[in-house]
């Protein structure tokens, strides 16, 4: 079986209900194939419903989460730190083959980008960005279902990141200076401990907007083309958004995450902006 690698180098509704970022029917994966769940595979069509493609003048450069009808979240870096929004950005939501689109694909233009304002190209810290698309997508109970949001702040203990294992979905290399893949590919990931993370980043790492997950060769990781693409935990039937990919040393080698929960109240004063 083929290893495989996610992506980076560096690597509806308008409004909020009641204050609250996750939308009814958030985090369901009616299309999850028990057969199918195995790390470093391809995706069942239609699988991971919030995971979306940003392009390029129609090429994939970077993943983003769809979180409600007109907004979508990805990382700073995807976009060198600019809020500069190039007419040819594209935000394919629902797709899982790149080069043949479904019928169910929504695709949207930009019309507003939010990049952190402490965000530096230097050491990839608050990296994170809010896309808000061109006009509302339809939501639906099979190929278009936002992420859920734990706004307690990780107070569920089953949604602290540490120790747990992860899910991480792109199209990025499948190994460092590949190609991007042609289908949504999936993989699992050990969260490792902040001691750990120190440990291996030094400096680099700053546990509070940020975590890491795996080990040199022994999960899969993320690659080019994968930054900005979704990291979840699963949680009493749901799945629920917990990093952003972020960077990495290379392929495989593990992947440090801007840590979602961290960035609540940003994301909550920019939404309705």
């Amino acid at each position: 079986m083929k290893t495989f690698y996610l992506a980076i180098i560096a690597l509806a509704f308008n409004g909020l209900i009641n204050g609250e970022l996750s939308q009814p029917g958030c985090g369901l994966r009616p299309l999850e194939d028990p057969a199918r769940v195995i790390s470093g595979t391809e995706a069942t069509p239609g699988d991971w419903a919030w995971s979306v493609s940003l392009t390029m003048n129609g090429r994939h450069f970077c993943g983003g989460v769809l979180i409600d009808d007109t907004t979508v979240v990805s990382a700073a870096h995807c976009f060198s730190g600019s809020s500069y929004i190039n007419p040819a950005l594209r935000v394919d939501i629902g797709v899982h083959d790149r080069n043949n689109k479904e019928d169910w694909v929504q695709t949207r233009t930009v019309s507003k980008l939010y990049i952190h304002q402490s965000f530096s190209m230097q050491n990839l810290r608050y990296d994170i960005a809010l896309i808000k698309l061109s006009s509302k997508i339809t939501l639906n109970d099979t190929y278009v279902i936002p992420i859920c949001i734990d706004e307690s702040n990780s107070t569920i203990s089953e949604l602290e990141p540490q120790g747990k294992t992860g899910w991480l979905t792109g199209w990025g290399h499948e190994k460092y200076q590949g190609v991007l893949t042609r289908y949504k590919m999936q993989g699992s990931i050990d969260i490792l401990t902040d001691n750990r993370c120190k440990q291996r980043y030094g400096y680099l790492y700053n546990t509070d907007v940020q975590i890491c997950a795996g080990e040199n060769g022994v999960d899969a990781g993320a690659c080019q083309g994968d930054s900005g693409g979704p990291f979840v935990l699963p949680y009493q039937g749901r799945w629920y958004l917990v990093g952003l990919v972020s960077w990495g040393y290379g392929c495989g080698d593990g992947t440090v995450f801007a840590r979602f929960n961290y960035f609540l109240s940003w994301i909550k004063d920019r939404i309705n902006l």
